[in-house]
């Protein structure tokens, strides 16, 4: 028995999904279909540990459900791993290198195996819930500035139709900031539409 057992009520048994090819690969789960995960920037629901072709069982690991390093699959295009090295997911499956604050992604695992790991390598991780990233799709917020403000306290005992305006502008912003972070959430699936 695999070690990953362990993780109890973590695992799950599917058939009716060919996952022969994609051990340690990433899987979404929608309407509570498996499939290869499709997506870098919505967090993944699972890992294949054990594939199988549809017709047999194969086994997934809920990620965030395991105490042990599991075998994960690096991409064909990653940079090289060192030990330590946060993985973040790719829209194919497979793990790549963290890629840095400036890109909306999901983090999932960090590389457990002491010689690192190459491009298309299985390879020892840790995974763990996926933590998303919304990078710079909210890079563009706008922001009252402190001059704006300081302006409004010099009319303040009389404020002029100008001062209203100027607040009404600064609470479109504002405004339309929110739209663009609730976008941003609801894109990473963090947040619903509703």
């Amino acid at each position: 028995m695999s070690k990953f057992f362990s993780a109890g009520d973590s695992v799950l048994t599917v058939t009716g999904v060919d996952f022969s090819q994609h051990v340690g690969k990433l899987v979404k789960i929608t309407a509570g279909v498996p499939a290869v995960n499709d997506s870098a920037t919505v967090p993944a629901k699972a890992l294949v540990v054990e594939g199988n072709i549809a017709a047999r069982y194969s086994t997934l690991l809920i990620l965030g459900g395991a105490v042990d390093a599991q075998f994960v699959r690096i991409a064909a295009d990653s940079a090289d791993l060192k030990q330590g090295d946060l993985l973040q997911q790719k829209s194919d499956g497979t793990f790549t290198k963290d890629l840095g604050a400036a890109v909306a992604r999901c983090i999932c695992a960090i590389v457990t195996n002491p010689n690192g790991a190459a491009a298309g390598d299985l390879v020892s991780a840790t995974v763990f819930k996926p933590i998303a990233s919304l990078g710079s799709q909210v890079a563009a917020v706008t922001q009252t500035s402190a001059t704006t403000i300081a302006g409004l306290n010099s009319t303040a005992v009389n404020p002029t139709k100008a001062d209203y305006d100027l607040l009404l502008a600064e609470g479109g912003k504002l405004q339309a900031d929110f739209y663009v972070l609730r976008a941003a959430l609801i894109t990473l699936g963090l947040i619903t539409a509703a």
